[in-house]
């Protein structure tokens, strides 16, 4: 069974991925929400970019004031 170990983040925008990129991690995906329009929340995606866990803005805050995230 292949696990695919590398998770993607997301901006979306009412469903959609804002910009049409992923991210590596948090921290990338939190500062480029900030630039989406209001109500746009960060994600993280599977493979196959079905959403397993959505962040809130607070967790965004914690992961743009942490240097490892």
């Amino acid at each position: 069974m292949f696990v695919m170990a590398e998770k993607l983040f997301e901006v979306r925008y009412k469903g959609e991925t804002f910009g049409g990129i992923g991210y590596d991690n948090l921290r990338e995906a939190c500062e480029s929400v900030m630039e989406a329009p209001k109500g746009s929340q960060v994600v993280q995606v599977d493979g196959k970019g079905k959403v397993l866990k959505s962040f809130s803005v607070e967790d965004c805050e914690n992961a743009l004031r942490s240097p490892n995230v």
